[in-house]
Order: structure tokens, then sequence, then C-alpha cells
């Protein structure tokens, strides 16, 4: 299997372990602005306001959105109410993508009209999203399995690959797509093209629950341990599609 380094953080100075993960999760929109992510009511202890910092009005949003903030000076342009808790956003394939953890849906907004278009019924509890060529791709922790809708086929989920460790996060790396499975302290690589389980990976942590990839592999935070497991790579190559 792909080796795997275990790393125990170190904290800066001034920083201390413990407290509560961050309530935003924030991309770059490209060119103009900066997507938010907003909850009022979840599992950990959200704010039912969140205020946004610079010099202007103050403005704030009350409820269940997605917000498009200025880079530069953080202010408020615009929200799009979702109605639902958000989890998850990620840009790409022409739209901004949510996941709606407590529906079972990933909600697709334009992001020139700013306009819910588009909701796709995916698995239960959606907490991770990653966007491919042509792919949605999506962690369901609920139903411990991975959905992957395809813009170019109508937004139509067209696979489903079972994760028996659980679905954690995800993430896009050059091998396939990388899933942590929470339950099974483990990392899966999946192969896009054929959407099969390629290799199951331990990760000598204890429940996996982020991933990033970098040139040096998939880093990989372990909450249960306290610790980051850097996995180098698949010993399993990712094999053409099929012709059919």
């Amino acid at each position: 299997p792909g080796r795997v380094r275990r790393v125990r953080p170190k904290l800066a100075p001034g920083r201390q372990a413990g407290g509560p993960a961050p309530v935003r999760l924030v991309l770059r929109h490209p060119g103009v602005a900066i997507v938010v992510a907003l909850a009022v009511i979840a599992a950990v202890a959200l704010p039912t306001t969140i205020a946004f910092r610079g010099g202007g009005s103050g403005e704030a949003i009350v409820g269940d959105a997605v917000a498009l903030l200025d880079p530069e000076s953080g202010e408020l342009i615009d929200h799009v109410p979702l109605g639902s808790r958000p989890g998850a956003v990620a840009i790409g394939e022409g739209g901004v993508w949510v996941t709606l953890p407590d529906q079972g849906k990933v909600v697709e907004i334009d992001p020139e009209t700013r306009n819910v278009v588009d909701s796709i019924e995916v698995g239960a509890d959606p907490v991770g999203l990653v966007v491919s060529i042509d792919s949605i791709w999506v962690a369901n922790a609920g139903s411990s399995n991975v959905s992957r809708i395809s813009p170019s086929a109508g937004n139509e989920v067209v696979g489903t690959i079972d994760m028996p460790g659980g679905a954690a996060a995800i993430a896009v790396g050059p091998d396939g797509i990388w899933v942590a499975n929470n339950f099974g302290d483990t990392v899966t690589l999946i192969d896009p093209v054929n959407l099969r389980d390629l290799e199951t990976i331990p990760v000598d942590g204890d429940q996996p629950v982020a991933l990033a990839t970098t040139q040096e592999g998939v880093w990989v935070a372990n909450a249960g341990s306290g610790t980051l497991s850097l996995v180098s790579g698949p010993t399993t190559p990712v094999l053409p599609a099929e012709a059919g």
C-alpha cells in the first residue's frame, strides 16, 4: 500500500488546542468575490448572525444562506437564501455547488444571477464536495457512499460507490478521487473513470475527517488522534475506461 507518515502538528505561539472548529468555509469566486456557506443551526454551536468585517454598513446575514464577499474589503455583496443548513461549497463547471446535509441534496447556484437553478438528491448527510472535469463528487456521511453528478448529463447522479468505512471528506488528486473513511481510519482512492475502489490505505490515525492533495501525496487530518498523516500515493494504477 501507499506509504503513510504520521505527523503531530505543533501549535503556533499563542494558539491553544481545542475550541470550536471554524464555522465558515471560504472559496474564491473566479475574479471577483468570495463565497461563504453560512448555517444557523448545526450540531456544533454556530452563531445565529454572522457579521462581516470592513468599514461599511456592517451588514449581517441571518439564516441559512450562501454569501458573496468582496475579497479586498470583506464587504457583503449579495447572498442566496437556501432554506436549509448548508454544508460544503465548491466552485466549478459553471456553477457554485452547495451541500444541504439535512435534506440529502446538492444545490447549484448560477454565479451570474445568484439564483438556485437546480437541486439534486444524493445520499444521506452530504458533507464533502469537490469538482473535477464534468463531475461533482459528493461524500455522503450518512449513507457511507460517494455520488458523482454529471453536469453534461443534466446534473444527473451517474454513479454511486459504497464506502463501508464511512465518507467524511473528499478531494481530487492526480491519481484519482480520495475519500476519508472516518469509521475505518483509512483513505480510499477511487478511479474516476470506471468509478471503482482502487485502493484503501490505513492512515495510522483515528477518525480521518479532512483531506488535502499536494505533490507530496495526500494530507489527512485525524480528529480522534489529533494528528496529520501523509499518504504518499497508491500502488494500483488508474486504468483507462474499457471500450464499449
